[in-house]
């Protein structure tokens, strides 16, 4: 049986690994389409961000952001999406 606990911001983890459960409420937009908002807002925070903030703050799962991430950096899009996000 998979053991977790309850950090001190009230959110659910996994006692092994420390990562967030998942959950609906958590990460309402899992299984959506990334938008090319979201994925600027990705690039862009990346840069001061961890990934569990950027996660929660586009409503998807820590795995998610990261392969989306790689997605991103095999299209060839991350430096436009960055200079998109810094506004040049």
């Amino acid at each position: 049986m998979v053991e977790f606990y309850i950090d001190s911001s009230g959110l659910k983890r996994y006692k092994n690994s420390k990562r967030l459960i998942y959950t609906p409420d958590l990460f309402p937009a899992q299984y959506t389409d990334w938008t090319k908002e979201d994925e600027i807002d990705l690039v862009g925070y990346k840069q001061t961000l961890k990934w569990e903030d950027i996660a929660l703050m586009l409503g998807r799962t820590t795995g998610a952001c990261m392969e989306r991430m790689r997605v991103i950096k095999k299209i060839g899009k991350y430096e436009l999406y960055l200079k998109k996000f810094k506004g040049c």
